[in-house]
Formats: C-alpha cells, structure tokens, sequence
C-alpha cells in the first residue's frame, strides 16, 4: 500500500501561531471590533508582504512560557495551519531568576524545576518539541524567531536568552521545514548594550526606555519591514485584490461597494466642509474624526503609478495634533447581503515618507440592526508614530459571517489616517472593496 504524502500536507498559506503576549498582540478582539493590529512585526510584515498568510488560529497568550504553551499545540495541529508562528521565551527566562517548576501534561521537562542554568535549553527543547510535532501532523513550515528578551533583565538572563538562540539557530540548519526569523538583532541595540544591559533600538519598544518588552507602532513597522523579505523570499503569494475596473456590483453582487476604485471621480461628499477640500469620488464621504477637530485634509484622484486598475484616491492631510484623523467611507448596498455570507475588506494604501502617522486602518464595519461589528486591520496601538519611511500596505479584514440581518441594517467601508502628532500625512487609497467571500 502506498501513501500519498502530498495529500497529507496542510495549506501553507494558513498560518497558527504559539507564544506569550507578544503574538497575542497579532489579533485585536475587544467586544464587537476584531482584527489585526498594527503593532507587531508579523502583521506589518503580512500587510507589505502582499497577505500571503490567513490566520487560522492564534495561539498567543501573555504570561506564557514554553512549557504553558504546549497545552495549546494540539489546538494549533487542530486548526488545519500548513505553517507554525513561534514566539516564546521571554517569560522562561524572566521568571527562571526566581527559579520555577514547568506545568506541561505533554511534551518533555515536565514537572521540571527551572533556574537561569537550564532555562535556555528546557526552552528550547519545549520549542522543539511543539515544532515536531506540528511537522509530524502535515505542517509544512514552522517559523521560529530568536528570543529578543527584554530590558529588565541582567546578565545572567542575557546569555540565557544568547543560549537559547545559538540552540534555535542550529535545530534550524537540521530540521527540514524550520526557519528561524532573526528577532535578536532587529530588535536588539549592540551599541547601547552592555554584558550586564539589554537595550533595543531606540523607541521600538511600547514600554519607556529600560523596561521594554513589547514593540510599538515604530518598532513593529520598521522589523516588519526585514520580516516582510524574509516571508517574501519564503513564501510566493496568491493575489486577491480586485484586478478589474468591472469588479462592481452591477456585474456581480458579490462585489458590494458602487465605487470602489474611485472610476467616478467627483459627485462624493464633504468637500468644503468639516476641514475637507478638493473633489472627492462619487460614492465616497470624505470628513474628519477624532483629536483636536482641526485638521484638515485635501481629497483628489489620479492614475496608480504601479498600473492597478482604475484610480486612486489622495488625501493630502494636516494634522494638529496626535489622535487626529482623517478618513473616507462608503456604505454598501445592503440589499446584496444576505445571513450566511461571509464579508471581507481589502485594499491598499500608498504612504508617502516623511508622513506624520501613527497609522493607517481600515476598517468595515457592518451593522445587523441590533450589533454592529468592526472588522479592521492594521489598527494602530496607540498615537505614537510609525518611522517616516513611508511604503505600500496591503490590506485585508479578517472574514466575517452574517448570521443576522435586521431592519436598520447596514454596511461602511471605512479608511482612516492616524495623525501622530502636528504636521502632514499623504496617502493613496487603490484597489478597495468589500466583498462576499464563497468560504472562510
């Protein structure tokens, strides 16, 4: 008898990840708004990477270690991911300084009394279990990130957190199916580090200098960047944005905004008032929210300069201050939505470089006459700014089933720019729709 190991294999393109708060960070779900976030190197990575991968399952939970991890890899096999997201250790290592004993039910090092003498490789060892058995059960890719740590910790746990990788890197060049994504030296500052300091890079940390763990807009924006040719290389994506002037809902109704790549250029609403100027395309509002009241923003199309279809729309925007934005919005036909299909957003946006942002989001937003639901990506932590580097961002909502449908029901396809602070923001809005997908 044969066995066909192809068919055994699992998507790669849908992807589960395992860690602490770190990767609990990936997916924002606070009551009716869920959604990627904008602050972690993985989700800015994905969005500039063209979303090669749909998150299937996010393992991610503060506080956890490598040992607590491993009640949820059965769950993570369980998901039908074809690729694994590993980011865990910090807390091994922080909590190893006051010694603890591991909890796991499964894997090694069970009921094993962990110190900052043995914590670098009971990690590891927990880490390479959970990437086993994941390739064991059909996975294909396990993507592992050397352990950044933090700034509290000393020098002990330092060369913990260095022992831990040197073991990562090689389990690497020996196991097929395993990278190792290199957290450790886009995170980490040589510089202003010493045997017994741990520092990053300067502001891409979400807590002050001295005591940083978690990334900030800055910090994830800029190591998505690296991330982002390091899943490009790895991974080829599938295309998904609308390819077609005609991709619209008279054609089809799964296509549900009227004007989604802005082909009619004027006939919108706002201009010339609540600090909006210019034309904005038909179909659209185009207004302000949030901060200060006072900023302003200046709405024009024209042609994309990398050949997508139809126009784009620009928004040429002052801000006054942190908090302030700046945003389009059309609401779809609600008629061509029915319980049972499922709703996604996608698009792209273009920042200039030198833009005062804190962030970019969309965000659809579809309410069922009794709740209404946010659906969002890219959502910034707080108002503190990204780099000014500027770039392309793909976009796209995690899907959303309809299960209701009632009377004052509705449907918006929202797209915010985030001010970070007084100055300009500049960005291109292409390819936007919101559309019904035939499965989740």
């Amino acid at each position: 008898m044969s066995i066909n190991i192809i068919s055994a294999l699992k998507p790669i393109y849908a992807l589960a990840s395992l860690g602490d708060s770190r990767v609990a960070r990936f997916y924002q779900s606070l009551g009716n708004n869920f959604g990627f976030s904008g602050y972690t190197h993985f989700t800015i990575a994905n969005s500039i990477a063209k979303k090669p991968f749909d998150v299937v399952y996010n393992g991610g939970l503060s506080g956890d270690q490598s040992d607590t991890m491993l009640a949820r890899l059965a769950a993570t096999i369980a998901s039908g991911a074809g690729t694994l997201w590993i980011q865990i250790g910090v807390n091994d290592v922080n909590n190893s300084g006051v010694g603890y004993t591991t909890t796991n039910t499964v894997g090694p090092n069970q009921a094993a009394v962990v110190s900052t003498a043995n914590v670098a490789l009971i990690c590891f060892q927990n880490i390479q279990y959970a990437a086993q058995q994941f390739l064991r059960a059909g996975g294909q890719r396990v993507i592992i990130n050397l352990e950044c740590g933090a700034e509290v910790f000393g020098t002990a746990q330092i060369a913990a957190c260095i022992n831990l990788n040197q073991r990562l890197r090689e389990f690497a060049r020996s196991a097929p199916g395993v990278l190792i994504y290199d957290l450790w030296s886009q995170m980490h500052d040589p510089a202003a580090s010493t045997t017994s300091t741990l520092r990053f890079k300067s502001g891409y940390a979400a807590e002050a200098s001295g005591s940083g763990t978690h990334m900030s807009n800055k910090g994830a924006e800029i190591v998505g960047r690296n991330l982002a040719a390091f899943l490009t290389a790895n991974f080829p994506t599938v295309p998904y944005l609308p390819a077609d002037v005609n991709e619209i809902t008279s054609i089809t109704t799964n296509n549900l905004l009227l004007n989604p790549l802005f082909m009619t250029t004027s006939g919108g609403t706002g201009s010339g008032t609540n600090g909006v100027t210019g034309t904005v395309p038909g179909s659209w509002t185009a207004d302000r929210t949030g901060g200060g009241g006072t900023q302003t923003t200046v709405v024009s199309t024209g042609t994309p300069a990398d050949g997508s279809p139809g126009n784009e729309c620009i928004m040429a925007c002052t801000f006054g201050g942190a908090g302030d934005i700046c945003r389009i919005r059309q609401d779809a036909v609600i008629g061509n939505i029915s319980v049972g299909d499922f709703l996604e957003g996608v698009g792209v946006v273009v920042v200039d470089s030198g833009s005062v942002l804190a962030g970019i989001q969309m965000d659809l937003q579809y309410a069922d006459g009794t709740t209404t639901w946010n659906l969002t990506d890219l959502k910034p932590l707080d108002n503190n700014p990204i780099s000014t580097v500027g770039g392309t961002y793909y976009l796209k909502t995690p899907p959303y089933p309809v299960t209701v449908k009632g009377g004052g029901a509705f449907m918006s396809m929202r797209l915010y720019a985030i001010g970070s602070g007084a100055g300009d923001g500049y960005g291109c809005w292409r390819t936007i729709q919101a559309r019904k997908r035939f499965a989740l």
